[in-house]
């Protein structure tokens, strides 16, 4: 008698990478928008055939529309559904845009940075002496 016996094989999905490629996070009055890449087997770019959701929220938990323009402290959350051969994958960075400092000033023996002119004029009174160190070329 014969016996014939099958082996079934299966094949495991695989789990993406995510990578985030950063852009500049000094304040300039532009979104802040992280380039996303995800990476399947042998390092192939799997971003075009991959659904995601891309979520950025506000130091309150706030969730975004858009990326980030103002300074301040942020999250970027990237979640990659599973397919048939990729599970799921999920990656957060917390990140900060922050303002340039354009120059510093000395009012009554004190010592301030400013990050705008607008600020720098709003803040000093009129006719007021005061020291300013411009740092920044413009």
């Amino acid at each position: 008698m014969m016996m014939e016996i099958m082996k079934k094989l299966g094949i495991k999905q695989a789990t993406p990478t995510i990578e985030l490629t950063e852009p500049s996070l000094v304040y300039d009055g532009n979104k802040k928008e992280y380039g996303i890449k995800v990476v399947g087997v042998n390092e192939v770019d799997i971003t075009a055939e991959s659904s995601m959701n891309v979520e950025y929220r506000d130091a309150n938990g706030t969730v975004l529309i858009e990326a980030p323009s103002s300074a301040g402290k942020y999250v970027l959350g990237v979640y990659v559904r599973p397919s048939v051969n990729y599970t799921k994958a999920y990656k957060q960075i917390n990140f900060e845009i922050t303002r340039e400092k354009i120059g510093s000033y000395t009012l009554n023996g004190n010592s301030y940075e400013f990050y705008s002119f607008n600020e720098l004029l709003e803040i000093i009174p009129d006719n007021t002496e005061v020291s300013i160190k411009i740092e920044k070329d413009i």
